[in-house]
């Protein structure tokens, strides 16, 4: 009889361990929290600033150079690359904001 009981103590034990182990992996995990947005007051005149454009990594830096281009177009100097910024892995637009 004492045999049965230990028997069962370790099930009970095997069970409780692996359904919890299961439920952490079914929880995963938290969703980020979404990139800071953007701000239009310009402290520092000289700083570079990070805009994501979009595109996949494969596009061509030319194009997306075009984008950044269009939409920054009176920043002094405008350049696109491929990084992790923020959180975010993808195009990025780094441009320099005219003193106005």
């Amino acid at each position: 009889m004492t045999v049965n009981i230990r028997n069962l103590c370790f099930a009970a034990t095997i069970l409780i361990a692996t359904s919890s182990l299961a439920y952490g992996q079914i929880r995963g995990k938290p969703t980020p929290p979404p990139p800071p947005s953007t701000n239009n007051n310009n402290v520092f005149g000289d700083e570079l600033r990070y805009a994501p454009i979009g595109g996949t990594k494969s596009q061509q830096q030319v194009k997306v150079l075009g984008k950044c281009r269009i939409k920054y177009s009176k920043a002094l100097s405008i350049n696109a690359e491929w990084n992790k910024r923020f959180g975010r892995t993808g195009w990025w637009c780094v441009y320099k904001p005219k003193n106005t």
